[in-house]
């Protein structure tokens, strides 16, 4: 930030504190550029790199991190459950089960 932003180091130290700030106070505290659209955005992008058409990959806030998180949270709750229904079935006598014969 510092480089990119023409900051010292101090301001930095003092921004960077974990709040979470709005466009308004990042603007006035000099950490972004302008306050704007996506479209408007992408537009002043290609502009400023030269590119007409950039390949642009956008987040799929379906797949965040806390997304994927509870999706494999359900998993792990659904293969609790199919485990205790394999121990169930391993551990009822009167049921086929799984053996080993050894001929030692």
């Amino acid at each position: 930030v510092k480089e990119g932003r023409q900051m010292s180091e101090s301001k930095e130290r003092e921004l960077a504190d974990g709040r979470i700030y709005s466009a308004q106070q990042a603007k006035s505290n000099g950490l972004i550029d302008a306050i704007g659209y996506k479209d408007k955005t992408l537009k002043d992008l290609k502009k400023a790199i030269k590119v007409e058409n950039p390949e642009i990959i956008t987040f799929d806030p379906e797949e965040s991190n806390l997304t994927s998180f509870l999706g494999m949270k359900s998993f792990i709750n659904g293969l609790r459950a199919e485990l205790k229904d394999v121990k169930s079935i391993i551990n009822n006598e009167s049921q086929t089960r799984p053996m080993y014969k050894y001929e030692g």
